[in-house]
């Protein structure tokens, strides 16, 4: 495949969902915030109403990776405790801290950063389009220590378009300034980034590490399930 730029997908695809990892990191410290605040539960029943929330809460933008405040409210609620401002923000907080060593202690990174310093040095230009906010956005890729590969780096937030909106890469190309046809978009969700991606005009290469099935209107270009076969893929 010949292209010029190769743009990818940031959750689940650069970095895979942390929240299970932090929920095992992080329990314990969850537990003793609750209990400085007149509240005793146990780890699992703290971790379960987290997951909970968190697959309940949508709204546009939301960062299930970072994690917000009204979903910390959310889980909060299903305990039955009172959505004080200060205990959202404490364990909001212990979150994202663990949120921190999670993705400093993930193994793939190394990978990942294998597969992205190797594009660049075929003189690929890189960047990231994702539906994650820009702050947290920002935040994860220098914590995992990507950010230096990108020459761009667009949160939807910022551009008032959220996927699958066929329009998100419009905004994309215009700030690379490329072509449809120099451009590749990468990522994990067939409904989300193939589609959108084939709609507008530009190659899709789907990372589809799940090997999920669909019927599919719009077909990617090219299917993996390991970002390394991309080195094989792309000249």
């Amino acid at each position: 495949m010949k292209v010029n730029y190769v743009c990818f997908d940031f959750g689940n695809t650069l970095l895979h969902d942390p929240f299970d990892k932090v929920m095992r990191y992080q329990s314990k410290r969850f537990q003793s915030i609750l209990k400085e605040h007149g509240h005793a539960f146990g780890r699992d029943e703290i971790v379960k109403a987290w997951k909970e929330a968190n697959a309940k809460m949508h709204y546009p933008f939301i960062s299930h990776f970072f994690q917000e405040r009204p979903i910390v409210a959310n889980m909060l609620e299903r305990l039955r405790v009172s959505t004080s401002p200060p205990l959202i923000s404490e364990l909001l907080i212990a979150y994202r801290d663990g949120l921190k060593v999670a993705i400093a202690s993930d193994k793939r990174l190394a990978s990942v950063s294998y597969v992205l310093g190797e594009l660049k040095r075929r003189g690929k230009k890189l960047a990231v389009l994702s539906s994650e906010r820009a702050q947290s956005l920002s935040t994860m890729l220098l914590w995992a220590k990507l950010s230096r590969y990108f020459v761009k780096i667009m949160a939807t937030e910022s551009i008032g378009v959220d996927k699958p909106d066929p329009q998100v890469f419009w905004f994309l190309i215009r700030a690379i300034n490329a072509k449809r046809e120099e451009v590749v978009y990468v990522g994990d969700s067939y409904t989300n980034d193939i589609v959108p991606a084939k709609k507008f005009g530009i190659k899709a290469i789907w990372y589809n590490r799940a090997n999920e099935q669909f019927e599919m209107k719009y077909r990617p270009d090219k299917t993996i399930s390991d970002l390394v076969t991309l080195l094989d893929i792309i000249e």
